[in-house]
């Protein structure tokens, strides 16, 4: 046995360093992809001037490719002086794809009369398949100077950018025809939600590394598991899950994307492992088939639901806004696990490992 042992670690540190150093050699490809608009993101720029005024709008897709359980980010970014006025189009309607919310925000500018306002647009979506973001059209009412006899204003003129379709792919989180034979896929590779163009290459270089090494080491136990013939249960993915985002976010505050992971990872346990009837995995959906589900009580039911509503509202919550009370990452971490563990779920049995 201890034979095994050793030759199994000994294969599982060979598989990390050699995944470690893929990843070296494909970190400036990687952020290549990040920057131009891979399946990790899509940027599109458009731009116009009108009477001497320039106006730039950005289209950001945080991913193209997600599952049912996960959520993409649409960020609109429009730069222009103060005085233009900006009309967005409808942004809580996209067919295949349920609204969560939209936030406003704006960002100084060195001149005190230009500024850039920004939109963040959470979507879901419905079910697995081939989605499309919608082209955008954004107008920009440009003020004209008044008239140099009479002094009166004359009619803003009207800018129209319009931005390209951008193709979603969404998978399912597991075939519907998986059993106990089914492989175990290696996770996907979690990479930053933006590459702030300022950056330099040395923090690059630095997150690159540790994201690497978290993925590596998500890899090798995958292949272990793998070669030793069991398949993961919903509870142990869901705590291995948790495991692998307190490694990464430490034990204070509660960043906004900690507070989106366990919320992911959160919804897809009540689609797996509590079976929970939600087309979409939105968490309004699994709130209403907690409260319907009668093998859950009441007030483990309604503690998730609080639960998943809280996670939502801190995913979006300004940077400054949360006070010294507030729980950690830490806390929530074990919050959710409890939860988790509170459930009577035929997983907890210890069925789907074989």
């Amino acid at each position: 046995m201890k034979r095994a042992m050793l030759a199994n670690s000994g294969s599982m540190m060979r598989t990390l360093i050699a995944l470690l150093v893929a990843f070296a050699v494909g970190v400036d490809m990687g952020f290549a992809k990040l920057a131009d608009g891979s399946e990790a993101g899509v940027r599109q720029t458009l731009e116009a001037i009108e009477g001497g005024v320039a106006v730039r709008a950005t289209i950001d897709v945080d991913r193209t490719e997600l599952t049912v359980a996960d959520r993409v980010v649409l960020t609109i970014t429009i730069d222009a002086p103060l005085e233009v006025t900006v009309l967005l189009p409808k942004l809580d309607d996209f067919a295949g794809f349920t609204h969560v919310s939209t936030t406003e925000g704006a960002r100084a500018s060195v001149a005190a009369s230009e500024g850039s306002r920004v939109w963040r647009v959470l979507l879901e979506p419905f079910l697995a398949g081939e989605k499309t973001i919608p082209p955008l059209e954004i107008t920009a009412q440009v003020p004209t100077p008044p008239n140099a006899s009479s002094g009166k204003k004359g009619k803003p003129t009207s800018v129209k950018l319009k931005s390209q379709p951008i193709p979603i792919i969404v998978r399912p989180i597991a075939p519907k025809d998986a059993n106990a034979s089914t492989p175990l896929k290696s996770a996907s590779m979690v990479l930053p939600e933006a590459v702030p163009e300022q950056a330099t290459q040395k923090f690059i270089l630095a997150l690159a590394a540790g994201t690497g090494i978290v993925s590596a080491i998500a890899g090798g136990v995958m292949m272990s598991r793998r070669r030793s013939g069991r398949v993961e249960s919903p509870l142990a993915a869901a705590t291995r899950e948790l495991d692998l985002i307190a490694t990464r976010a430490g034990a204070e505050g509660l960043p906004s994307a900690v507070a989106a992971d366990i919320g992911r990872v959160l919804r897809a346990y009540c689609v797996d492992g509590l079976e929970l009837a939600a087309p979409g995995a939105t968490s309004a959906e699994l709130a209403s088939a907690l409260r319907a589900a009668s093998s859950i009580p009441d007030a483990t039911s309604a503690e998730g639901a609080a639960l998943l509503r809280r996670l939502d509202v801190l995913a979006f919550a300004p940077a400054g806004s949360r006070g010294p009370d507030d729980p950690t990452s830490a806390e929530f971490i074990q919050r959710a696990r409890a939860w988790i563990l509170s459930c009577p779920a035929a997983d907890h049995s210890g069925r789907g490992a074989a």
